[in-house]
């Protein structure tokens, strides 16, 4: 895949790297599903060790992008990112059903695993609205 600002993307992972040591990065939205157009932003959800609050990581991690990159990044700590999860948060379950890895892949699949155990358990059904619930939990 190709992504639009492919060079500047990978700067911004290694500045990512450098900073943060976070456990993955993932690329979410148009852009990982391939359908992103002239203004669509890259979508990343960071997974680190963050002490700040939510709104100080924003800033944090746009600091850390190079001048007019189109990144969208939200940062959260992996407790916080494995409650979404359970809690079945529709952007959680998006990123981990059509998203891509950046960095820290097998903190990415261990999380794809239990996403996958809970589509099982729970009957969860992507549809053109965002994601239901089965009846019948297996």
């Amino acid at each position: 895949m190709r992504a639009p600002h492919a060079e500047e993307l990978a700067d911004y992972c290694m500045r990512l790297e450098a900073a943060l040591r976070p456990h993955t990065v993932i690329l979410h939205g148009s852009v990982a599903r391939g359908l992103h157009g002239r203004w669509s932003d890259i979508d990343l959800l960071v997974v680190a060790d963050f002490k700040e609050p939510f709104l100080d990581r924003l800033s944090r991690l746009l600091e850390l992008a190079q001048p007019g990159l189109p990144v969208q990044p939200l940062g959260y700590t992996p407790e916080e990112f494995r409650a979404m999860l359970e809690r079945l948060n529709p952007l959680v379950l998006d990123a981990l059903e059509f998203g891509i890895p950046l960095l820290g892949e097998e903190c990415f699949a261990a999380f794809k695993r239990r996403f996958e155990e809970l589509k099982r358990s729970e009957g969860l059904r992507r549809h053109k609205l965002g994601w239901s619930r089965g009846r019948g939990k297996g």
